[in-house]
């Protein structure tokens, strides 16, 4: 009996070719899950950042606030106390890069938004735990171009 000779071109149907290198599929779905996770890490770090200003601008207004303190203890009025704080309306910036103001018995802090504003706000102890403070306010400035939101404190 003579044997078949075995076409060498044809494939087994059941043994497959292994597939050789990536299909577009794959790469699709991978770039996909990277993208999320990428505007994961975006979002969360400009929340962090958003807190290290807030953080940063608490530790200068409680600057503030204990200069004026000492002035105040020293028997200075509200309106001189307010008037010798050191670099309170200087050229220099606040660390959101705004200027701050001031008036006889208030203090503007401007930032970069009503929610920074807010956060800053929030972060502060109430109004009663600082010393000298009466009330602290965010303030929307729509019509400022340098800054979109300013907190407030009027001193007692």
């Amino acid at each position: 009996m003579m044997k078949k000779q075995i076409d060498k071109t044809k494939r087994n149907r059941f043994n497959p070719r292994r597939q050789q290198g990536n299909t577009l599929v794959p790469v699709v779905i991978g770039l996909g899950i990277a993208a999320v996770a990428t505007a994961g890490f975006l979002n969360q770090s400009a929340d962090l950042t958003a807190k290290a200003n807030a953080n940063l601008a608490i530790n200068e207004i409680t600057q503030y606030l204990s200069i004026y303190n000492t002035f105040r203890s020293g028997g200075m009025s509200v309106e001189d106390a307010i008037d010798n704080i050191p670099g309170l309306t200087d050229a220099t910036s606040n660390s959101y890069g705004k200027t701050n103001g001031e008036t006889e018995t208030t203090i503007t802090f401007p930032t970069d938004s009503i929610d920074d504003c807010e956060l800053l706000s929030d972060l502060m102890p109430g109004a009663a735990n600082l010393d000298g403070v009466s009330s602290y306010t965010c303030n929307n400035n729509a019509t400022t171009p340098e800054a979109t939101s300013t907190l407030t404190l009027t001193f007692d």
